[in-house]
């Protein structure tokens, strides 16, 4: 290598840059019982996307449940077609039959008298059957 590729500028921006792209993620962990409590706040989404970056497993992390919205990447799960359901367009599909809210949302038989509809007894807001599960389970997360 002549002195002058080893003194340029350029070439030493581009070597640095690539060291970068390349470089792992290594988190330097001091105590393994504050990382276990630090990643215990964590989502399931998160730990998902920290599993995907870092190529560590987290015993916590159940990436099939780990469905996100690709549109808004956010927390909210999927429904149908990729989407949470402030993403769905209305005019798709706004509405969810019994067998459906039943399939996508785990509503039980007995609970759809439970949840008032505005169309009918035949068709449920997705909005609706979301906060239906969530008050019934008590929390996202629980209903999962």
């Amino acid at each position: 290598m002549t002195s002058h590729l080893k003194k340029c500028i350029k070439k030493q921006a581009h070597d640095i840059a690539t060291a970068e792209k390349t470089r792992t993620y290594n988190f330097s962990i001091l105590n393994e019982s504050v990382h276990e409590v630090i990643v215990s706040f964590l989502s399931n989404q998160t730990l998902t996307k920290l599993q995907m970056i870092t190529g560590d497993h987290f015993e916590e992390c159940e990436p099939e449940l780990a469905g996100f919205c690709c549109e808004c990447e956010n927390d909210n799960p999927v429904i149908a077609g990729g989407l949470c359901r402030k993403c769905i367009p209305k005019e798709l599909m706004s509405h969810a039959s019994r067998p459906q809210s039943s399939k996508r949302y785990g509503v039980r038989k007995k609970d759809i008298r439970d949840v008032t509809s505005e169309h009918g007894h035949r068709k449920f807001s997705w909005r609706m059957l979301e906060h239906h599960m969530i008050k019934l389970c008590g929390s996202k997360k629980e209903w999962l």
